[in-house]
């Protein structure tokens, strides 16, 4: 939080807000009215996520359980298209097309090194991890740490943004807009 928080001030969006403990509270125990160790909605599904996020030691599970809480809170189902989660982040967000863009592009870095682990293309380092054998294990570590981070600043900022809102659960709804007219020269 504190990097975000820094992030931040150096302009990044979407940036980190401060809010007041008693209304967290209140929107804590809405989404939690009662002790349960299985979630039963979406929202205490990506919390129970970032539950396990804190817990990870920064290594890939952290990316894994990111993308569980992003597609839980924003209610993409299994075969949804990544444009789906990075549309339904930007408007709950309140981004621009700018904003949107520069979240598409580094969420889509996180994806991609989501599926490379998930189906299998991603380069694993050894659970020794020890850097003065390999060097490029700073490298390798590094890159996940700061696409996990923000991607880590996303799942904040929504989970702020449904607080701000008193939202416990989002709903996306799709609809089909648009202007019919009569085509030159065809039939009634």
């Amino acid at each position: 939080f504190d990097e975000w928080m820094i992030e931040s001030v150096r302009g990044l969006q979407p940036c980190a807000h401060k809010l007041n403990p008693e209304t967290v509270a209140r929107w804590f125990f809405a989404v939690n009215p009662r002790v349960t160790q299985v979630a039963e909605n979406a929202t205490q599904r990506a919390l129970f996520a970032l539950y396990q996020l804190c817990r990870s030691d920064g290594d890939i599970d952290f990316v894994i359980w990111l993308f569980n809480a992003l597609e839980s809170l924003l209610s993409t189902r299994v075969g949804e298209n990544f444009s789906g989660l990075v549309r339904r982040a930007a408007l709950v967000l309140e981004l621009n097309a700018t904003e949107t863009a520069a979240m598409a592009k580094r969420l889509r870095k996180l994806y991609d090194l989501r599926s490379a682990f998930v189906h299998g293309g991603y380069d694993l380092a050894h659970p020794i991890h020890s850097e003065p054998i390999d060097t490029r294990l700073n490298k390798h570590y590094g890159n996940v740490l700061q696409l996990s981070m923000y991607g880590f600043f996303i799942l904040a900022s929504l989970l702020q943004r449904m607080i701000e809102t008193n939202r416990t659960v989002l709903v996306f709804e799709e609809r089909l807009a648009g202007l019919q007219r009569e085509l030159k020269g065809s039939a009634p």
